[in-house]
């Protein structure tokens, strides 16, 4: 809290011309900081290279499994799409496709 004795006294004019300041600074800075979520949200990513596993107690889980798991199905299906890029056995190509069908038909019954 200000110090009265250091409050400066102004007539109504010129409070609402500084009140008029102070919301354009505030807007400004509104404006400032919701563009920095924004941006935090989206970063930018690395492109990953490797297919990624993760020890769980339900066992080994790729990040497509855990985004399934998650309920984010676009992230899930994105992921599979990604490591089926990188598979370069045919078993491991399979194995994928069908964890992509089985995703596609859970969103259909979804």
């Amino acid at each position: 809290m200000s110090n009265p004795e250091h409050t400066k006294i102004v007539s109504r004019e010129q409070w609402a011309e500084a009140r008029k300041a102070l919301l354009q600074k505030e807007k400004t800075l509104t404006r400032q900081r919701d563009q920095l979520n924004a941006e935090r949200r989206e970063p930018p990513r690395v492109r990953l290279e490797k297919v990624y596993q993760f020890d769980t107690p339900d066992g080994r889980k790729t990040l497509a499994d855990l985004y399934q798991r998650l309920g984010r199905q676009q992230d899930a299906i994105s992921d599979y799409e990604r490591a089926l890029e990188l598979a370069t056995l045919v078993p491991e190509q399979q194995f994928i496709r069908r964890r992509m069908q089985e995703l596609s038909s859970e969103n259909v019954r979804s």
